[in-house]
């Protein structure tokens, strides 16, 4: 357990496979490499990921109710496989009340794909997307949720530890982030300019940032 200030280093998930991080505010964030998550079942870890996943899951399938009611319940399945598919290669930072492990100030998820065979998750939804890079390894934020309650510098907090867990790993070129228009705006309110913004409808915009946005 870490106490986070200005100049903390985050633990190697190489060397732990979650970790964390106590925050002024009497509440914590909670590192998880999710390739190892089965490592730990009927745990405190584990109830944390089904708890966040759940939620997420709830937040995803009102607003698709609300859009597409149609199309609402396969979204969600395929949702939950493609979540499968990519725990070997991604992280889960959440947000939660001290000692808690279903009270979500919020999360976020961070995905790899390492090389041009391995999909990031937007690339399921949109299979012909090509990575502005063909080297290297590309990340993808996603599944992020911050409850309205939560202070702007929690959610800024959420964002620079995946950066900085992403940037473990050997390599990292570009960061994407699959999102709507409307949460477009808020990362650039919050400082955090895009290169690039493909704009696929109103729903779904594609942001890249480089190592150096």
């Amino acid at each position: 357990t870490l106490q986070p200030n200005k100049n903390f280093k985050l633990p190697l998930l190489d060397e732990v496979k979650y970790f964390t991080l106590l925050k002024a505010d009497n509440s914590q964030l909670t590192v998880i490499d999710l390739a190892h998550s089965k490592q730990y079942p009927k745990s405190t870890v584990a109830d944390i990921i089904h708890s966040y996943f759940k939620y997420v899951r709830d937040i995803y399938e009102a607003r698709l109710k609300k859009f597409d009611p149609e199309n609402s319940s396969a979204a969600i399945i395929k949702a939950d496989i493609i979540d499968e598919a990519l725990s070997a290669r991604s992280f889960l930072i959440v947000d939660t009340l001290k000692d808690s492990t279903r009270t979500f100030n919020g999360g976020i998820r961070v995905t790899m794909a390492r090389s041009q065979n391995e999909n990031l998750p937007l690339q399921f939804d949109f299979p012909d997307y090509h990575r502005y890079s063909d080297f290297g390894t590309s990340v993808e934020i996603g599944r992020f949720t911050s409850n309205n309650s939560a202070s702007p510098g929690s959610t800024i907090l959420l964002i620079r530890t995946a950066i900085e867990v992403a940037l473990q790993y050997p390599n990292v070129q570009d960061f994407y982030v699959h999102t709507s228009a409307v949460h477009a705006r808020l990362y650039k309110m919050i400082g955090l300019i895009p290169s690039n913004i493909d704009i696929k409808d109103g729903l779904n915009y594609i942001l890249r940032f480089t190592l150096e946005d």
